[in-house]
């Protein structure tokens, strides 16, 4: 093979690898796009003016709240699947039921935010309650998962997969501050700031698209 051939072969891969990433991560990249807007608004006030920035926020915390659906759809069926085929793996059916829970708030929340559905102020309380330290309980799960997945690693292993569990382990502990803050909030009436909560999302945003390349670019077939 020519060395011209060679490197167009890698720029395919790398366009593959590109569309990969986008194709499992469109949501986050949606929220990559408006991350960047909220942090440009917080540092620079004069953009607090401009019209279309405030205009793509809302059109992609639309797009979110409209996503919100598929993933109640995703949690729903998995869990209605898991009960149904293996009733007797608890720890699965428990684990669907945490998610489930976390996508029923989100899309009863996204329903009330754009008027659809007037639900009222107490069942939301509750279900911010429910939501919060089930999302607090997945993703501390998973962080127990992947830190003794990392402790469990050898001489052997890739450097790109141990950075990926990293990565995967500083999303899980962002989520985890997520769920509890949303949580805590309820019990003990606690508020975090705005920049606090947007640095938590860009965190977890961050490592959750580090570790997705990573494992498009070595296909190091995590899950």
């Amino acid at each position: 093979m020519t060395m011209t051939a060679s490197i167009a072969n890698q720029q395919n891969n790398g366009f593959l690898i590109g569309a990969k990433v986008i194709k499992n991560n469109n949501k986050e990249l949606l929220k990559g796009i408006k991350i960047t807007f909220e942090w440009a608004k917080t540092f620079i006030k004069e953009l607090d003016f401009i019209p279309q920035i405030d205009c793509t926020i809302t059109l992609i915390k639309g797009a979110e709240d409209a996503l919100t659906i598929t993933d109640f759809g995703q949690a729903f069926c998995k869990t209605a699947g898991l009960i149904k085929n293996a009733p007797t793996n608890i720890t699965n059916i428990a684990r669907s039921i945490l998610d489930f829970n976390w996508s029923f708030f989100k899309v009863c929340k996204a329903l009330k935010v754009n008027k659809i559905l007037p639900f009222g102020k107490k069942f939301i309380t509750n279900l911010s309650l429910i939501g919060g330290a089930s999302f607090a309980l997945s993703s501390l799960d998973k962080l127990v998962t992947e830190t003794k997945a990392l402790f469990n690693i050898d001489l052997k292993t890739s450097d790109e997969l141990v950075l990926c569990r990293f990565y995967r382990i500083a999303k899980n502990i962002g989520t985890l501050a997520i769920g509890t803050i949303i949580s805590s909030g309820v019990i003990f009436g606690t508020t975090v700031s705005a920049t606090t909560m947007l640095f938590i999302g860009t965190v977890v945003l961050i490592s959750g698209l580090s570790s997705s390349i990573l494992n498009e670019i070595y296909n190091l077939q995590l899950k």
